[in-house]
């Protein structure tokens, strides 16, 4: 197991005791001899506050009821641990808590919007499902908002929602619905959780896949055809005239029928 795992109904009814007690014993595994103090304090703090949204969440979408929260869920190979990961149905929430903080600040902002991006590129369980990152400031004022980042090969991602403990339920509510959830069936937790690494293509699988592609639309320049009709390639001479390009006067060689030029 790769983390504390619950069901949002479980972990509703769960004390904030019991759930401390798994995440120690997830660190002890992972060599770690206890949590630090700050940790456990961070916490204590968070439990709650995460427990309500959920909650509020359920009580609006009771389906949700089944769906998974995975504690600290350690990203295959990237050493990257989310405060916690919401499995819905097409839907996966990737949430962080800044405890103490007053704002939204950039740094936290791009940490969580990493984390659904790594979630995207590496996790195979994440393949078509959209993948939405929630920073929580806890002692933040305002409404909810979100903050974007430059990224064209965004795919699934969403930017980044900003909410604090006031809103953090009605967040989760709003983007359930905005994701389209239930749309398909749920997420296997399990399997979901001991997925192994499984990124997107190297560089050079890349540019081998793109290289093919060129070497296959040369083929088809150089050498036409057409379904069920073979016509014989014309050699043709168009000439540019000075009427229509005065700058220009020369002779080009066009291949005819396939429409194109022997080079582009």
């Amino acid at each position: 197991m790769a983390s504390v795992r619950y069901t949002l109904e479980e972990f509703v009814q769960a004390s904030p005791d019991e759930v401390l007690g798994r995440l120690a014993e997830l660190y002890s595994r992972m060599g770690f001899s206890s949590l630090r103090v700050n940790a456990i304090e961070a916490w204590r703090a968070q439990l709650p506050r995460l427990s309500a949204g959920v909650a509020e969440l359920i009580l609006e979408r009771p389906e949700a009821r089944e769906w998974h929260v995975l504690l600290e869920y350690g990203i295959p190979l990237r050493d990257r641990r989310p405060d916690a990961v919401i499995l819905g149905h097409d839907t996966i929430f990737v949430v962080e808590f800044k405890v103490g903080a007053e704002s939204h600040d950039s740094a936290a902002a791009w940490q969580v919007h990493s984390y659904a991006l790594d979630l995207r590129d590496f996790h195979p369980g994440c393949e078509g499902k959209n993948i939405i990152p929630i920073l929580v400031a806890t002692d933040a004022q305002g409404a909810l908002s979100e903050r974007g980042f430059a990224d064209q090969f965004r795919g699934h991602t969403f930017a980044v929602q900003e909410a604090n403990c006031a809103n953090l339920g009605r967040c989760l509510c709003q983007l359930a619905a905005h994701g389209s959830v239930g749309a398909s069936g749920l997420i296997n937790a399990a399997e979901w959780d001991t997925a192994r690494y499984s990124p997107t293509p190297t560089i050079i699988e890349a540019a081998q896949s793109f290289l093919a592609a060129i070497a296959c639309r040369r083929y088809h320049t150089l050498f036409p055809m057409r379904w069920k009709q073979h016509r014989k390639p014309s050699w043709t001479r168009w000439r540019i005239h000075k009427k229509n390009k005065p700058e220009l006067s020369a002779s080009l060689l066009e291949f005819r029928d396939p429409g194109r030029r022997l080079w582009d």
